[in-house]
């Protein structure tokens, strides 16, 4: 019960601290095709992971190592051999404030690169992916279709809960190989 009203308080905060950088309205397919460097918020549940190696495969080829940034959740260790390279950041329990935001210092690390674009893989709702997608400022902001949603990315993706993550990632890489 409690947790929900402090996600429902981290919530509002963040309309009211956003609300002043409306998005601009972008042509995706020219965004996209000549975005150079991406976030990609992995996914917080570590079974989802291992489904997104084409995914991540696709990214690298796109975006090339040191233009290419992970962020993984406390508990999130895995990923493929070949990401190694990619910039790294890890967001820790402890990084997070009484109302799910990251702090400060998390947002700084990520604000000292510019992104053109920002990806959270979570397939549900989770206020600190979401936060760090939007602060990131990146131009697209790519998120699945969920409650909020709206307020955080400025692209989003229908998942189909009848079918296996891995399709769903699967299908976010065929949509980042045609641009």
């Amino acid at each position: 019960m409690f947790e929900n009203l402090r996600e429902h308080i981290g919530i509002q905060l963040t309309r009211f601290q956003f609300r002043h950088r409306p998005d601009q309205v972008l042509e995706f397919t020219n965004a996209l095709s000549k975005a150079k460097t991406a976030l990609v918020v992995m996914p917080f549940d570590t079974l989802t992971t291992s489904s997104t190696v084409n995914l991540l495969r696709t990214l690298r080829t796109k975006f090339k190592d040191k233009n290419l940034t992970l962020v993984l959740g406390e508990h999130n260790t895995e990923i493929p051999l070949e990401m190694r390279h990619c910039d790294i950041l890890h967001l820790y329990d402890h990084e997070l404030n009484q109302i799910f935001l990251p702090r400060k210092t998390i947002i700084n690390r990520i604000r000292r690169k510019r992104y053109d674009v920002a990806i959270d893989l979570n397939l549900d709702f989770i206020l600190p992916t979401a936060y760090i997608c939007k602060a990131s400022e990146a131009k697209v902001r790519i998120g699945f279709v969920k409650q909020h949603a709206d307020m955080f990315y400025n692209f989003q993706i229908q998942k189909d809960a009848r079918k296996k993550p891995a399709v769903t990632y699967d299908f976010l890489a065929l949509c980042f190989k045609m641009f």
